[in-house]
């Protein structure tokens, strides 16, 4: 109650635990540190102190020691503190001298025969709530798993005792056992983490987006091509949804140009989500309308030839996520994909509809399809959603076992990558973005790609 403190004139501080810069990835991340003048005593040069008083010898700790213990008696000490009071502190003690790391050169996978040995790069709330279940049960074998952070480390060695964890990536791009990686770390780390493992021999399946800016996506270009017979993926799952295929095959005898409107229903985002920081996410054009201009290139079969795109014209920073982007095909097709922040959560997510040759056809959220205009109407309805996930892990794991050709071209991946970094340029800029001048006077997207 406000009068309370109010009245009596009280003040209620809370302490930031380590100092400021606590929760703030810009300091914790990136390593941003506040100027001296303005913050004293930051969470670093808190800790810097009391390790330097330690050192010293000017700052006694004896007195809350409750005992020291070698570090293989370590879940007996932990049981110990949790359960009596009078515990107050441990000091872990190993047996071994302090070495400095290993440095090892990555070797070249050696793939066993019949099996998809795998290692994950980056195991967050999406890795592993949908990659790897859909991998295993894919009939992948999951090796190993890197990642940053110690909750995920654990939630993964909780759910999945068998993965070996490590905070180390390169443990797994030096591993002759593994095959291929997942990559599904933050977005600002996937075209340096897929060039990596493509120059170490591993065939990469990498979440989406594949580079933030050209120069990521012609680099990464250039790695693949000293590695022609490595797989590079992207996880654009929604062209292997199944109603998605049996639209598909519905477009197959097409021979007029087709019209394409894809619908949206994003909601908004916290302005202090990682997926809108332009170093980090890229922001949501970036990470996520690309999912939309690989599904309208996949069922268009056209090259793209030129993109126009516009913000909804507000000042607030997520209302400007709202985006509309005009795609314009070779063949004369066009694609509007409405992207929307402001509406509400009872209208479905995604929607698509086309109008070509006579004919119509509705995808409502991956759940139901229905066309007009066939010869025979078709109606189609699942049980459940089904964006792809599963049948896109499939079908990598199926080329990995087989040795067939990656499931989704790199000229396909090149030109949906390329067409959402022209959605950001026109935005930007307020102009057409014609593809083949982002890449210089002559050449074109498919000529480029290879």
């Amino acid at each position: 109650n406000r009068s309370d403190f109010y009245e009596k004139e009280l003040t209620f501080q809370v302490s930031c635990s380590y100092g400021p810069g606590r929760y703030d990835p810009n300091y914790e991340t990136r390593g941003l540190d506040y100027p001296i003048g303005f913050v004293r005593w930051t969470e670093q040069r808190n800790f810097e102190a009391v390790l330097e008083l330690l050192a010293s010898g000017s700052l006694a700790i004896d007195r809350i020691i409750s005992e020291r213990v070698n570090f293989s008696a370590l879940a007996e000490s932990y049981d110990q503190l949790l359960n009596n009071s009078s515990s107050l502190g441990i000091v872990i003690e190993y047996d071994h001298a302090l070495q400095p790391p290993r440095s090892e050169a990555a070797l070249a996978s050696v793939a066993v025969p019949g099996q998809a040995s795998l290692g994950f790069i980056g195991a967050g709330a999406f890795a592993k709530a949908v990659l790897i279940p859909a991998f295993l049960e894919a009939g992948a074998s999951i090796k190993s798993a890197a990642t940053r952070g110690g909750k995920s480390l654990a939630a993964i060695k909780s759910r999945y005792p068998k993965i070996y964890t490590t905070s180390n990536y390169n443990e797994l791009l030096s591993d002759p056992e593994i095959a291929g990686v997942v990559i599904a770390t933050r977005h600002d780390t996937h075209s340096l983490l897929a060039a990596k493992a493509l120059a170490a021999g591993k065939h990469v399946f990498v979440e989406k987006p594949l580079a933030l800016n050209l120069q990521e996506l012609l680099e990464l270009r250039e790695v693949r091509i000293r590695n022609p017979q490595k797989l590079l993926m992207v996880g654009f799952n929604r062209r292997f949804a199944p109603l998605v295929l049996e639209l598909k095959r519905s477009l197959s005898d097409r021979i007029k140009p087709l019209t394409i409107v894809a619908t949206i229903n994003a909601g908004s985002l916290p302005k202090e989500s990682w997926i809108s920081d332009p170093s980090e996410g890229g922001g949501r054009v970036l990470g996520e309308v690309c999912h939309f201009v690989d599904l309208v290139c996949f069922l268009c079969g056209a090259p793209i030839a030129s993109v126009f795109a516009a913000h909804l014209g507000d000042t607030d920073a997520t209302a400007r996520d709202s985006v509309t982007a005009m795609i314009k095909f070779q063949d004369g097709s066009m694609a509007a994909i409405n992207y929307v922040t402001s509406g509400h959560r009872s209208y479905p997510k995604e929607r698509f509809d086309l109008f070509w040759d006579g004919k119509a056809a509705t995808l409502d959220n991956f759940r139901r399809l229905k066309g007009f205009g066939f010869s025979t109407t078709k109606f189609r309805g699942l049980l459940g959603q089904d964006k792809g996930h599963k049948a896109e892990s499939r079908a990598f794991v199926a080329a990995l076992k087989q040795g067939g050709a990656t499931p989704i071209s790199w000229e396909d991946i090149f030109q949906s990558t390329l067409g959402t970094l022209a959605i950001v340029s026109s935005l930007e800029s307020g102009r057409e973005i014609e593809l083949s001048a982002m890449l210089g006077a002559g050449n074109t997207p498919s000529e480029i790609a290879v």
